[in-house]
């Protein structure tokens, strides 16, 4: 920034309109932690990819459970079904006899 100086005892600064008024990417960066680094972060952090895949198990083991809940809903299903043409077969049979 160019300084102006009037006669007052402190100098007035002058916007230096040749600047760069876009942040670089460590100014706005989430990974540089307050850091005056050089270099781009990529990727993800070991706790980040541990985090995610614990997240991913805990959803998955509940798909699990309710999917074993509804196989065995249809299990019982079918049961009470096939016992219900078992009784109409027999009284189909004691009728005719």
């Amino acid at each position: 920034m160019k300084e102006i100086h009037f006669k007052t005892s402190h100098p007035i600064k002058k916007p230096d309109i040749t600047a760069n008024f876009i942040p670089s990417y460590n100014e706005i960066s989430p990974f540089s932690h307050g850091k005056n680094t050089t270099r781009r972060a990529f990727g993800f952090s070991l706790v980040e990819l541990i985090i995610v895949i614990t997240i991913l198990a805990i959803l998955a083991t509940i798909a699990f459970m309710s999917f074993q809940g509804y196989m065995g809903q249809s299990r019982d299903a079918n049961r009470a079904s096939t016992l219900k043409n078992i009784e109409t077969g027999i009284e189909i049979f004691l009728a005719k006899s």
